[in-house]
């Protein structure tokens, strides 16, 4: 029942009531401060703690406890309550179903801002009833929505509650539900800010950003740590490029920069000089994009660097050895090329030193030599043909490997020809690939090298391109919030805040998901029933699609067998391609998810009628960080959704259309194999 305090009519009860008002006054004063000191807590669990205490010690109550709801709403999660000898206690461990317990329920079931029990059960650390009194509920409420309850007993002073303790509660319950909301924004914004900060710590690349006078005011760990140029972060902030390099270079580097905040032009892997730490010269591969605000001015540069020095040196010893190859081939001299003399058996006869060198074998051991003995059995295809399948004047070439004396292979060009069937049939020109294979391998990895820098650069420029925004949003909105002591206005900045941190969360998640995905994961398949997937899908986005007016339709095949799947992923697939549409789609829109199947595969459509897709971005809608400026404009997006849901179906073998009419509407089909016992082997 909700508490209905004396009215006090007597004389007798107007003085209490004088007095009353005095104390109520009083605990008002030390309910602010309170309040006040709670707001410096760092973290929710902090501020459980502190306020169960503060609301014993100094505003008088006997016993308390805070909890929240879960995100079901059935269930009430403690965080800190007060045992039976009143000390606070630990109860983050509690979770209490609300439908079991009566008073709960009730107070639930009310919706008041408090609600009071008189002479009912009191419990214990056990949860057993020990005792009877009443038992009070105040709402913890941060002016949008309800998170839990701050409870209140008097099991171990059986005071009465008076009318102030009826006020003090309400207001203390209101009070922390918006200190709670706060901290949990607080908490979620350092989360982000921790998680990108350690992204892009890891990396081994220079990675800092600059003001537009040129001055660092954020470096990653290699920028001071690797580059030798402090001992943390923070002795780099402020400064310049002239604080570390020669004159003329950073002279070089500040007109390159100044050029950028004039006319917003990026610098993309152009390769630089440079001075390591301990002054010998460097090349670094280095890009550069402007930094803007919310009003698209350009505040600074985003920047990163490599050091590819010791790329560039193998790169030209790549060039330098081809070049010394190519001479030695010109030249053609014994000491080079290995000459082998034989009969039309392959037997080996004379051979010249570069032979010799080449196989590792003396010139005694050539009676014993045999060439094709010498050849590993996959290259006897391509060798020289013995016997009287030799025929003359044929010249064949091939490259193969040689088996040396002790054993290990060398990779060669074999050049021969046989001559007639004597006792000396063939001629062999050998010339040992090994130099060739290497410089190839150095090509290869110079390469891989280069389009991982390609792949970094335009991540870091996609990524700050999408993270610019909500950052500056959170920026702007924790500045007015300072400013502004309009509780409502300040509760539409922390809502903005939260719905930026929700974003960069997306982002940041979506990141990773493609990073697992494009690192080799192995996904695990098993059969599903892809209609179920789609009811529960349905059902758990319908209250979604109700806000907004709209409505689904399932149209979903019956006869379709089940399909080979990766469960969670699939789930990932089908909710992405959900969320656009509901996102995509006007209100009063409809969505309909479809089945049916289509050779050996099952295929499930979304299909909205929303805005549809710019007939220009259609080709390259499934590519990573692709939105149509309408598509920015209307929701909120990440740029990867569609790119995943590309790569898992990839993963499963099968594959993801699209048709789409502007303003009409949009298709998108996923077609996953049939599962069969074969296939899952």
């Amino acid at each position: 029942m909700q508490y209905k305090p004396d009215d006090g009519t007597s004389q007798e009860a107007s003085q209490q009531t004088g007095d009353a008002t005095h104390t109520l006054h009083e605990r008002l004063r030390r309910l602010n401060a309170i309040i006040t000191e709670l707001t410096r807590c760092s973290t929710i669990d902090d501020l459980c703690h502190d306020a169960i205490e503060a609301g014993i010690h100094r505003l008088g109550f006997d016993r308390m406890g805070i909890g929240f709801f879960d995100e079901t709403g059935d269930y009430y999660e403690g965080s800190f309550g007060t045992d039976e000898q009143g000390k606070v206690r630990d109860e983050r461990n509690s979770r209490i179903l609300i439908s079991q317990n009566a008073i709960m329920t009730a107070a639930f079931e009310n919706h008041s801002t408090l609600e009071y029990f008189d002479d009912t059960p009191l419990f214990n650390t056990n949860h057993e009833a020990i005792a009877r009194g009443w038992n009070a509920l105040a709402l913890l409420w941060d002016g949008v929505r309800a998170l839990g309850w701050v409870s209140v007993d008097n099991l171990l002073n059986q005071r009465p509650l008076t009318a102030e303790d009826f006020d003090i509660l309400t207001l203390y319950g209101s009070s922390l539900g918006h200190l709670c909301t706060l901290k949990r924004t607080e908490q979620a914004l350092r989360h982000e800010r921790n998680l990108l900060h350690t992204i892009i710590n890891t990396v081994n690349d220079y990675i800092f950003v600059k003001d537009t006078q040129s001055r660092f005011s954020l470096v990653n760990t290699a920028s001071w740590k690797t580059s030798k140029r402090g001992v943390s972060e923070t002795d780099m902030l402020g400064k310049t490029d002239f604080d570390y390099f020669p004159h003329d270079l950073a002279q070089k580097y500040f007109e390159e920069e100044q050029g950028i905040f004039r006319d917003g032009r990026s610098i993309i892997n152009m390769l630089e000089p440079n001075v390591s730490a301990e002054g010998d010269p460097v090349v670094m591969l280095t890009s550069k994009v402007p930094l803007r605000n919310e009003h698209n001015e350009i505040i600074g540069l985003v920047g990163i660097s490599r050091d590819v020095t010791s790329y560039m040196r193998a790169q030209q010893q790549v060039q330098l050895n081809e070049a010394r190859f190519k001479l030695i081939n010109e030249m053609a001299t014994a000491s080079n090329i290995g000459v082998v003399m034989g009969d039309y058996r392959t037997n080996i006869c004379q051979a010249n030193d570069a032979f010799l060198r080449i196989t590792g074998y003396d010139r005694a051991d050539l009676p014993h030599l045999n060439l094709n003995a010498m050849t590993p059995p996959e290259y006897l295809d391509s060798t020289l043909r013995t016997g009287e399948h030799a025929p003359d004047s044929e010249i064949i070439a091939a490259e193969k490997e040689l088996i040396c004396k002790d054993q290990h292979r060398v990779p060669v060009l074999q050049v021969g020809n046989f001559v007639g069937k004597s006792s000396q049939d063939f001629i062999c020109f050998i010339v040992d690939l090994t130099l060739q294979r290497q410089l190839e391998a150095e090509r290869i990895e110079i390469s891989v090298h280069r389009e991982r820098s390609n792949l970094l650069t335009e991540f870091i420029s996609n990524l700050s391109h999408d993270l610019k925004t909500p950052l500056a949003i959170i920026k702007t909105s924790l500045y007015l919030f300072e400013r502004m002591q309009d509780p409502t206005y300040q509760k539409a900045r922390i809502q903005n805040i939260h719905d930026q941190v929700l974003l960069l969360d997306k982002l940041i998640q979506s990141v990773l998901a493609m990073v697992r995905l494009d690192s080799g994961y192995e996904l695990t398949f098993g059969p599903l029933d892809l209609n179920q997937v789609m009811t529960v899908l349905e059902r758990s986005m319908r209250p979604a699609a109700e806000r907004k007016d709209q409505h689904f339709v399932l149209e979903l095949n019956p006869d379709v067998p089940p399909i080979r799947a990766s469960e969670s992923e699939l789930y990932r697939v089908i909710v992405n391609l959900i969320e656009n549409a509901l996102a995509y789609t006007q209100e009063s829109g409809v969505v309909t998810l479809r089945t049916y199947r289509h050779a050996e595969f099952v295929v499930g459509e979304v299909q909205d009628t929303g805005m549809g897709i710019d007939p220009q971005i259609l080709p390259y809608i499934f590519d990573r960080f692709v939105r149509g400026e309408t598509a920015r404009v209307t929701a909120k997006g990440t740029g990867l959704g569609l790119a995943i849901v590309r790569r898992v179906m990839d993963l499963h073998g099968g594959r993801v259309e699209v048709d789409s009419i502007l303003n009409v509407g949009s298709t998108f089909r996923i077609y996953i194999p049939v599962w069969s016992e074969q296939a899952s082997m």
